[in-house]
């Protein structure tokens, strides 16, 4: 029986030594600056956490109809959230410096209007059960997690590495209401509430710029958190394209101008992102290859 006991104990110890050195920084830069590799066993739970919400909803609360996919955007998007709030606890305060207050604000700004419309009207959300409940709540999730890092980055003890002012958010958010009230489709019945749908999506299509601005402006330096964040944001963005591709023959019918409005709103959202993190790969590539050519050359000199 000692015996029994003895092994059972070695064996727990031996897997909470591994557990503690996956989880561990690699170095104590590493733990500085707020990438380690203890960040990926959290960011593989978080995507089975989401995966087994999907599969429930899926076949409990979703009858499988087509816009199901406008759901499946709103989940993919919350997850994407929760990554950036899990990178928060896991690695520190100092792993916020790869985000821009500037698009968290938009983040923030876009959501509210899209929920002061699918909370109150049926015409912009998912005609399956989901849009009951579910999809408004996977966009309260996204805006819970957007607010807690707004407060955490609005902290005064918090030094961002990149705070030069990027772009400021009145003179985005400002044209968006401005079209927005001008050019919106009809799916709500209520000139508002139509209204403050496409001033939503007119704020989420410029939500990512001043973030694909900043990582532009930092050589493309970002952990994984982010890089699965701005993976996350491109897959929602193409499920929603996916959804209005398919709707848009019915709101072309009654407001074509809104119709194409929307559709092209989506594409530009897909275009910023690709350009901007094309152009921060590029960036990281040519500083690169300028440090391999300026080694090589302080080698030769010393020699």
């Amino acid at each position: 029986m000692p015996a029994i006991v003895d092994s059972i104990a070695a064996f727990t110890t031996s897997v909470h030594s591994k557990l503690a050195t996956s989880f561990e920084p690699r170095s104590k830069l590493d733990s500085m600056y707020g990438t380690s590799k203890g960040v990926n066993p959290y960011i593989y739970a978080i995507y089975m956490l989401f995966a087994l919400k999907w599969f429930v909803m899926s076949e409990v609360v979703s009858d499988g109809d087509f816009s199901t996919v406008m759901t499946l955007g709103a989940v993919v998007q919350c997850m994407g959230f929760s990554l950036l709030v899990m990178k928060y606890h896991v690695t520190g305060r100092r792993s916020l410096n790869d985000l821009s207050p500037q698009s968290m604000m938009l983040f923030a700004v876009y959501l509210c209007f899209r929920l002061c419309s699918t909370c109150l009207k049926n015409g912009y959300i998912p005609v399956d059960p989901s849009g009951d409940w579910f999809y408004q709540l996977m966009d309260f999730g996204s805006l819970g997690c957007v607010l807690f890092l707004l407060a955490k980055m609005s902290a005064e003890d918090f030094e961002h590495s990149h705070d030069q002012e990027i772009v400021t958010v009145a003179p985005i958010v400002l044209p968006c209401i401005v079209l927005g009230i001008c050019i919106h489709g009809n799916f709500n019945r209520s000139y508002v509430f139509d209204a403050i749908w496409q001033i939503s999506l007119n704020v989420e299509t410029l939500a990512m710029l001043p973030q694909l601005m900043l990582l532009s402006k930092a050589g493309g330096k970002v952990d994984n958190p982010t890089c699965h964040w701005i993976a996350c944001t491109v897959v929602s963005c193409l499920c929603r394209f996916q959804f209005w591709v398919y709707a848009w023959t019915e709101l072309h019918d009654e407001c074509p101008v809104a119709a194409w409005t929307i559709i092209l709103l989506h594409m530009l959202q897909l275009l910023l992102i690709w350009l901007s993190t094309l152009l921060a790969t590029i960036m990281t590539s040519s500083m690169l290859g300028m440090w391999k050519k300026l080694r090589r050359y302080l080698e030769w000199k010393m020699i």
